[in-house]
């Protein structure tokens, strides 16, 4: 079987109980913002334009947190995806600051939303490792001595280490970046849901999206539903991962590629392996974190994922969960028994940068948020706290870096 989203359930969903939303009636009407898409970029816009006095409706085809923000592997990092020498290379030293400074900022909006709300989402700072897994010695070394200069650069206090952290049977040098964190994404997304409605949200399920319009000589933008009458709003943000409810989402959809991405769950002895986020540099790579044991189970989980490959293009005799799982058992000796395991999608910008700000399309009033880069809780957070800064008519230091209508 070729696994894909609906085949496997991503271990955030086992321990929790994701409250249902209202279902959509027939009184629709006009509002103020329409946000398509309860995952954390939806979820995080239409909170932060409500603490602003935005009247905000929320639709989504499906329960909140069923799309691609349950199924991450839930790291917060700063440490960019796409790596700061690429990034600085394509975008320049400017460019790569910002991406961090947007990236570590998504972090403090999460950990000061879960603090102010009391959301108990399992938030902690930890470190992140990244080490060379190809190449002779010195080239591995240099390799990292290239991104800690363009970490330094961009901002982010990356050193330089002489050998890796002693879980892994890895030996050799890695770059350590401080003040990464992680966090349980569906525990989050339920407290910050009921954070949006205490404000007054309105979040309706089972409210399935055909086709958005923005707002021109003959009206405000429209929403268009599968069944009943559309909403009509001053502003539409879609933040539903593949904006495929924009007519014109052609002009992004060319500037990225879709790529499907495994990961599986691996029994731990607690304090087996550092609480860390890990990155190899292979191609495709693997990343690696410890979701840890709470009271109802004395074992921690490693949660390892890797073998991308692009969406629909996967060899006949692939098998990426078995390729993790012995990818694991070498890299970390102290793994057991696999638990779980799922699959996502991740969308690739051809330059490493999201798309997110005013859609490319006719008509006004329409802002998306796509290309996760394999970032995309990060990369979702700040998508909102932009297009929140948009449609509330602030500047923002980030909104020409992240242009939708940019050309890579």
């Amino acid at each position: 079987m070729k696994p894909s989203d609906g085949a496997t359930r991503a271990i955030w969903s086992h321990d929790v109980e994701v409250p249902r939303s209202m279902p959509l009636g027939a009184d629709r009407g006009h509002v103020e913002v329409c946000v398509i898409g309860a995952g954390i970029a939806g979820l995080t816009a239409a909170y932060l334009l409500a603490e602003q006095g935005k009247q905000v409706v929320v639709l989504d085809e499906g329960p909140i947190g069923s799309g691609q923000t349950g199924r991450t592997s839930a790291h917060l990092a700063s440490a960019i995806d796409d790596y700061f020498t690429e990034i600085e290379r394509m975008h320049g030293e400017q460019g790569a600051k910002l991406a961090y400074e947007s990236h570590a900022a998504a972090i403090d909006r999460i950990e000061a939303i879960a603090k102010q709300h009391g959301i108990d989402c399992d938030f902690a700072r930890i470190p992140g490792y990244l080490w060379a897994a190809d190449g002779d010695a010195a080239k591995q070394r240099e390799e990292l001595e290239r991104e800690v200069v363009a970490a330094r650069k961009a901002g982010l206090a990356a050193e330089l280490l002489d050998d890796c952290p002693s879980s892994l049977a890895v030996r050799g040098p890695c770059v350590k970046f401080p003040n990464q964190a992680r966090f349980h994404p569906m525990k989050y997304l339920i407290g910050l849901a009921a954070a949006a409605q205490r404000a007054g949200v309105r979040i309706y399920e089972d409210a399935r999206v055909t086709e958005v319009h923005g707002r021109g000589a003959d009206g405000p933008a429209k929403v268009s539903m599968a069944s009943g009458d559309p909403f009509t709003a001053d502003a539409v943000v879609v933040a539903t991962n593949v904006p495929g409810v924009i007519p014109e989402w052609a002009g992004v959809y060319f500037k990225q590629s879709p790529y499907r991405t495994y990961v599986i769950g691996m029994w731990l002895q607690p304090g087996a392996v550092e609480d860390a986020l890990f990155w190899d540099n292979l191609d495709p790579y693997h990343y690696v974190r410890v979701k840890p044991g709470g009271s109802d189970h004395p074992h921690d989980l490693l949660v390892v994922g890797g073998d991308d490959h692009k969406t629909g293009q996967m060899p006949d005799d692939a098998a990426p969960f078995e390729s993790l799982e012995r990818w694991a058992r070498d890299t970390f000796p102290a793994v057991g028994e696999v638990v779980t395991r799922w699959s996502g999608q991740v969308l690739e910008p051809t330059d490493g940068i999201a798309f997110i700000g005013r859609a490319p399309m006719k008509g006004e009033g329409v802002y998306v948020i796509t290309g996760d880069s394999g970032m995309g809780l990060t990369h979702g957070t700040l998508g909102a706290m932009l297009v929140g800064d948009l449609i509330l008519g602030r500047p923002n230091p980030w909104e020409q870096l992240y242009d939708p209508e940019r050309k890579p």
